[in-house]
């Protein structure tokens, strides 16, 4: 009887593990829709709401951006650059409890003037981001893995390496 009390304790407490990864997880997924509502929406100080005071972004070529460049680029972006929607799909997770470690892949598509005629892009970018999961989770690292971004059709950048090959 005793063995059978023990085992379905056992079970309840991977069970309320595997559910507090499971709300980490969504928690994140619910940060990066926040993320694609103020890149669309323009508005910085609601993306810096999500970025940890020492966040750090590195791209492909190895530069790295604070958060404060990162949240600028957002505020105002390339002219001639308007983002419609953004999407951010989570591919992998994995957390110690105080931080968590997510691949994930980001989708924007939009429009793009280019030589006077507004063409439709899409961008889609791989990375390995670093998450403070203690409290409101924010992001502490980002670091691109992976790009391709195609105007009007025709791939014009595709560099690193995607987890997915069609954008």
């Amino acid at each position: 009887m005793l063995r059978f009390a023990l085992s379905g304790l056992v079970a309840v407490a991977l069970s309320a593990g595997a559910g507090s990864a499971a709300d980490q997880q969504s928690q994140i997924q619910a940060a990066y829709d926040r993320q694609c509502k103020a890149a669309i929406g323009k508005d910085g100080s609601a993306f810096a709401g999500t970025l940890g005071p020492d966040f750090v972004f590195i791209d492909l070529d190895r530069n790295q951006q604070k958060a404060g460049d990162v949240v600028d680029a957002i505020s105002t972006p390339p002219q001639g650059t308007i983002f419609e929607r953004c999407n951010f799909v989570i591919r992998e997770f994995q957390s110690d409890g105080a931080t968590a470690t997510v691949l994930e892949t980001q989708t924007s598509t939009g429009t793009m003037t280019s030589e006077g005629a507004s063409k439709p892009f899409v961008r889609v970018e791989d990375k390995t981001d670093v998450w403070k999961i203690s409290g409101r989770p924010l992001e502490i690292a980002s670091q691109i893995t992976g790009l391709r971004l195609t105007l009007d059709g025709l791939v014009i950048e595709d560099r690193g390496i995607l987890a997915s090959p069609e954008p």
